[in-house]
């Protein structure tokens, strides 16, 4: 298995033979293209057969909430996940303690 970020799939052959992959999304969706063609990545590639997994952590959480603008997103997320691409969602952020005592846990 391959382990892919969206900076690093810039220029790879997805045409060839069969390969497993697993991308992490982690940036805020709102600020640039990265999460917007990741989705299209997968989408294309699991058409073509590729196993995929993709991952959401940090900023990329956000494409998955109920109501998230733009909608093109959201709606290339439930392709994917439709199409049976299995999809993690990070649920749980742990914020330290500004005085570094104890951690606090934040559930989304």
């Amino acid at each position: 298995m391959r382990l892919l970020t969206p900076s690093r799939v810039t220029g790879l052959d997805i045409r060839g033979g069969r390969m497993k992959w697993t991308l992490i999304a982690s940036s805020a969706p709102t600020l640039g293209d990265a999460v917007y063609n990741t989705l299209r990545l997968v989408h294309k590639a699991h058409e073509r057969g590729h196993e995929l997994r993709l991952f959401f952590i940090n900023d990329a959480v956000d494409a998955a909430r109920e109501g998230f603008e733009p909608e093109e997103i959201r709606e290339l997320l439930n392709e994917c996940i439709t199409k049976g691409v299995p999809v993690k969602i990070c649920t749980r952020v742990e914020l330290p303690d500004p005085f570094g005592t104890r951690t606090t846990k934040i559930p989304f």
